[in-house]
């Protein structure tokens, strides 16, 4: 072999990666808007600066360009896109013209306890909820129904003449009202104003900055629809008739399906999941199959591609069949209420029936960039919308899949000559080749979106993978039944229970397969928060191994990928290391719970519960249990029947594993349907359960508790809170008392019995009757804990425990006391560990 021919082999150079990714404009652009708007909502730059920020990095870029200075005219392009998206926050933030609702309470310029006339304009179609509390009810109690929507506030009346106000104010009312307001009408409400409280727990979830990233100034609570006066209503609007048909879509539900499939319905259909039983919601969850009910591109895609294949079948020209399909989408993305999701599939199908009709396909890149934009330049907050980014994750996803597919090969052999054995060996190669399609996509979804549904809903779903590529398409059958169903019922009533037959088999078969799955033990798992640095490393590294466009860097992004989330489960997996004995008495409002983590690396728990927040309380134990790093709770105690000392347990028990049950035999006693429900869940967990009697002892690592309980019977006094179960814990040669609502009767016969104690957790949530002199005389405690919803009580349990240091969990929020080894104790409260950050 001579030189020429050494010279003509080829080298080796590492083999290709297939084709890179290739990233759209538009989409470039839209991730530095959005950038720009994450920045400012955490550095809040006023409208001017970024402005100005904005126009000089025009104005250098332009320059730099006139220089040929390609690199630094990217980067000033790459500041002044910053910058835009910075200026939409701020303009969007910007106070207008008159005093905001919102500002004006927080002024103390509105008093938020008395009633008070608000006038306003109804900006959304009202609709039906049902707390969870009370879905969790049995059903021989009746629901409480209540009735939302937000309303665009002009004038208030306080005890005087009337205020110009501005806002939107997101409004509760008790009753069904869905038949007596509209879209658009004017109408003056008479209730209470309240604002959203900054969190008062590590971990849990910012309401108040969810309300004010949605544009809502104030929540407005309404005793009864007669509250809601109807002052001008205009029959003729476009927005009455969406209301009207959206009602008769409701009432079409509520008389042909069952309460369980019309729940599943209304979210399916209209994105209303306010009537979600929570453990059809958490079978949902746990299944991996909660995007189902969340109505997104799935959705309308499904209608669109049903429409267009109708239109077909009628032989309507292709020009005419996509205005049409794209209309119906457009009515029906009014029908939900201009609901987010619904809002961008919509635009993304507008847009692509735009690119056909002008003959040009558009990238998906391209049109989920263009759509990002658009929706951004409306709204800047849909960049803090995580459902937002799930949406465009499972589409980017989808479409990255559909690129990287060969198109079918051209059938070479006339149907009609093949054999019966080879149109069964063409079917089998075409249900494999489809399923394994089908399996990319979803592991191409799961792949972007599981680190983000892990993060926010703390949950990996393991069955995921395996269910949803058998019920996408049942969820599409469903879907176009019952677009079928609500179109036969509009104009045909008469007959809409033919479609609705069908409509309601396939809803049960839904039910039905997602509850079987999520009832898989070892299908899910919960995980607790992620640490700060993953997703960020795990996008970028996601993106780094598709925009490789050598092999070696590929894989060397795989294995990086499949590292970090090694560490990332690892650590989130390994229980927290024990720093000593601390209980934190949580802020949940008018009710009790109690974490107690031991030197030894157990938690126990006691109560769990709050007044009419049992499902609010639940997740926001979990959270907090979340950021300290652990899975599972070793043991709840509860201390009486009152349901603002248990209604969170159910919740929990749904959420987290839990070692064993601690009750008292008043509460097995209870005649309460929530008692019994909690009790029949702890039985179809199998959960250990012990009932705790007056003198029992529980010891775990250096921590001794002693139960302490009144024996009525004799006299025959079956008060719950006189009953209590009084836990008392001692460590370190400290004492902290936990009475629950011990008063009355029972009080007085313990009062001998009970220690003097470091901390005490005021009994009955600060009640005057259970915290007398001579309560406070014998426990004698150096820190008071009141766990309220208010302050009103300060000064008068102030004046009955003079020598203690009095917490109010409404003001400090969760309340820490830490024992170390030593004794040595440190007390801290959630409020101050804030102010020190800030």
């Amino acid at each position: 072999m001579n030189s020429d021919q050494l010279t003509s082999l080829p080298s080796e150079s590492p083999p290709p990666a297939g084709p890179p990714l290739r990233v759209p404009r538009s989409l470039v652009i839209a991730a530095f808007v959005v950038v720009g708007i994450w920045l400012n909502d955490l550095l809040a730059w006023n409208a001017s600066a970024t402005l100005l920020i904005t126009g000089l990095a025009v104005v250098m870029a332009h320059f730099l360009a006139q220089w040929r200075w390609t690199h630094a005219e990217s980067f000033m392009l790459g500041i002044a896109l910053l910058g835009l998206g910075a200026s939409l926050w701020a303009v969007r933030n910007s106070a207008n013209a008159g005093g905001d609702i919102g500002q004006l309470a927080k002024e103390n310029q509105i008093e938020t306890r008395t009633p008070l006339q608000v006038t306003g304009t109804i900006a959304n179609i009202p609709a039906l909820d049902v707390p969870a509390d009370s879905l969790r009810q049995l059903s021989s109690r009746p629901q409480q129904v209540r009735t939302l929507f937000l309303l665009q506030a002009t004038s208030l009346k306080q005890n005087g003449s009337p205020v110009e106000v501005r806002g939107t104010c997101r409004v509760l009312v008790e009753g069904d009202g869905t038949n007596l307001w509209r879209w658009g009408d004017q109408v003056e409400l008479t209730g209470q104003i309240d604002l959203a409280q900054a969190p008062g727990n590590p971990g849990e979830f910012d309401y108040a900055q969810h309300l004010y990233r949605s544009r809502i100034s104030v929540m407005m609570f309404v005793k009864h629809p007669a509250a809601v006066a109807v002052l001008e209503s205009h029959k003729w609007n476009p927005r009455v008739w969406m209301s009207d048909f959206r009602q008769h879509i409701v009432a079409l539900l509520r008389t042909q399906l069952s309460a369980k499939n019309r729940a599943t319905a209304e979210a399916l259909l209209l994105g209303n999941r306010g009537h979600l039983p929570p453990e059809l919601e958490r079978d949902f969850v746990a299944s991996g199959t909660m995007h189902l009910l969340a109505i997104s591109g799935l959705h309308v895609g499904i209608l669109y591609v049903f429409l267009v294949r109708v239109f077909n079948v009628l032989l309507l020209p292709r020009t005419r069949s996509l205005i049409l399909a794209g209309s119906v989408c457009l009515l029906y993305c009014l029908l939900t209420d201009l609901r987010p999701s619904v809002t961008r599939a919509t635009l993304f199908i507008v847009l692509h029936i735009f690119g056909q009709l002008i003959c040009r396909d558009i990238r998906m890149g391209s049109l989920i960039g263009t759509t990002i934009l658009i929706l951004v330049a409306f709204d800047p907050s849909i960049a803090f919308d995580v459902g937002a980014w799930l949406s465009f994750l499972a589409v980017g996803a989808l479409g990255w899949i559909s690129d990287r597919t060969p198109p079918p090969e051209d059938r070479s052999v006339p149907l009609d000559i093949l054999s019966w054995q080879d149109r069964v060996n063409n079917f089998r190669v075409a249900a494999f080749d489809w399923l394994l399609l089908r399996y990319r996509q979803m592991l191409a979804v799961t792949m972007l979106s599981a680190p983000l549904v892990a993060s926010q809903f703390h949950v990996v779903s393991l069955t995921g993978m395996i269910i949803n590529v058998l019920l996408i398409p049942l969820t599409g059958c469903i879907l176009i039944a019952g677009f079928v169903f609500i179109a036969v019922g509009a104009f045909v009533p008469p007959v809409a229970f033919l479609p609705g037959v069908l409509f309601q088999t396939l809803l049960s078969l839904l039910n039905g397969a997602v509850a079987i799955a999520g009832d898989v033990r070892f299908g899910f798992i919960t995980i607790p928060d992620l640490p700060g640095w993953f997703l960020p490393a795990y996008y970028l590294l996601l993106i780094a191994s598709a925009a490789a466009s050598h092999l070696k860097v590929q894989q060397t992004c795989r294995l990086l990928l499949l590292v970090i989330v090694i560490v990332a489960l690892g650590l989130t997996c390994t229980a927290p290391t024990p720093t000593g004995f601390t209980c934190t008495m949580l802020s949940v409002g008018h009710g009790n719970a109690v974490v107690v983590e031991t030197d030894n690396g157990k938690l126990l728990l006691f109560d769990a519960g709050a007044l009419n927040r049992g499902e609010r309380t639940s997740d926001l134990i979990c959270r907090f249990l979340w950021r300290k790093g652990y899975r599972m709770i070793d043991t709840i105690v509860i201390s009486h029947p009152d349901a603002d000392h248990y209604n969170a347990v159910t919740g929990l028990l749904d959420r987290m594993p839990v070692g064993n049950v601690v009750i008292s035999s008043q509460f097995c006693r209870s005649e309460a349907v929530e008692v019994k429900d909690v009790l029949n869940k702890i039985s179809s967990l199998n959960l250990k359960c012990d009932i705790a009697v007056s003198g029992d002892r529980i010891e775990t690592g250096g921590l001794k508790i002693e139960f302490l309980q009144a024996d009525l019977n004799a006299a025959g006094n079956t008060a719950d809170n006189a009953s209590s179960l009084v836990a008392v814990l001692r460590i370190a040669g400290r004492c902290i008392c936990l009475p629950g609502d011990l008063e009355g009767q029972g009080q007085q016969q313990l009062l001998s019995e009970l220690p003097q104690c470091d901390l005490l957790l005021s009994p009955h949530h600060g009640s005057p009757a259970a915290n007398q002199k001579a309560f406070a005389t014998r426990t004698q405690p150096q820190n008071v804990v009141v766990s309220a919803r208010d302050d009103r009580l300060r000064n008068a349990l102030q004046s009955v425990y003079e020598s203690s240091t009095l917490w109010m969990t409404s003001e400090a929020g969760a309340v820490s006391y830490q024992i170390t080894a030593d004794g040595a104790t440190t007390i801290s409260s959630y409020a101050e560990s804030q102010t020190a950050g800030l």
